[in-house]
């Protein structure tokens, strides 16, 4: 079996893109190589400008964040991948609400999530998809078979990366939980594994913004603002225990 990764985040401009964002798939990468058993040749990282990141002290060889690139790097995972082979795709970034959908990419380039999903239908390969940026549930109107789809928030919300954290909300708790620990050295609240289910559940436990957070419920009592919250969302048509 083959697994092959695509990690993107687009971020727009310099103001635009967040330090979160590069903390994001630095973070993503260290979860698919050490806990997930992926090559590292396998692994391909879509950052902004093509700026490095970087992996236990090493250099991460990015490309832009470019259209071309990308739809590149999935029409060669849908010649190259079977159905034996496992496909993952990992967003960080901004998103948009235009044409139903879209992630941002580096620059006024966007790829709609109609686009992103007639590409992915027509990969053979068992999909993992993992979308933190706003709008991503958006994605969820469309079909992708034999796939496991998760984003950070409902249709038509944004997402949120909490201020005491460097990181997306939603990627910090799904990532650290297969990782069996946080980034920065704090123990989970259960143990972790590679479960993709369960580690979203614990994602939707965890979110600071969840519906059923008491921490939620003050912060949106504080500031008087109901359109704080964040529910995660699943939807999969993969029968069984499902692994990175």
């Amino acid at each position: 079996m083959k697994k092959h990764a695509i990690l993107l985040s687009g971020g727009i401009n310099r103001s635009a893109n967040a330090p979160r964002y590069r903390k994001d798939l630095e973070f993503a990468y260290e979860v698919l190589v050490n806990d997930c058993g992926f090559d590292e040749s396998n692994i391909e990282v879509f950052y902004a400008d093509g700026a490095d990141l970087s992996f236990v002290g090493n250099i991460i060889k990015t490309k832009e964040a470019r259209k071309q690139y990308v739809f590149e790097s999935l029409k060669n995972a849908i010649g190259n991948l079977d159905k034996t082979d496992e496909f993952v795709l990992i967003v960080s970034n901004h998103g948009g609400e235009k044409d139903g959908g879209n992630i941002c990419l580096w620059g006024c380039e966007t790829i709609s999530l109609e686009e992103l999903s007639q590409l992915l239908q027509q990969m053979e390969a068992k999909k993992i998809l993992l979308l933190g940026e706003c709008f991503a549930g958006n994605i969820l109107d469309y079909n992708i078979s034999n796939a496991c789809v998760m984003t950070a928030n409902i249709k038509r919300k944004v997402s949120y990366a909490w201020i005491t954290r460097n990181y997306d909300e939603f990627l910090y708790h799904f990532l650290s939980y297969i990782h069996g620990i946080y980034p920065d050295g704090n123990p989970l609240k259960q143990k972790g594994e590679n479960n993709i289910k369960k580690a979203f559940q614990y994602a939707v436990d965890m979110d600071i913004l969840g519906p059923n957070s008491i921490e939620g419920q003050k912060i949106r009592k504080e500031c008087k603002d109901d359109s704080l919250i964040e529910i995660p969302q699943m939807k999969c048509d993969i029968i069984g225990e499902i692994t990175l």
